[in-house]
């Protein structure tokens, strides 16, 4: 039960919609574009932080 209030939250914080009037389709569709945008967001951030360690910290 609380992780459906989380995911609605959420939903509602990062797509300005109220997730009750969504179908069980389009719900968890956004809920797994969510998901992906929150790991493509992750991956991104943590390639940078690799980078700039690599650049501050030569292994040389």
């Amino acid at each position: 039960m609380h992780e459906d209030r989380k995911v609605d939250a959420l939903l509602r914080f990062h797509f300005k919609l109220d997730p009750q009037e969504l179908d069980d389709e389009a719900y968890w569709q956004l809920w797994y574009d969510y998901l992906y945008a929150r790991q493509t967001e992750r991956n991104l951030l943590l390639g940078v932080m690799r980078q700039v360690i690599s650049e501050a910290f030569p292994s040389n």
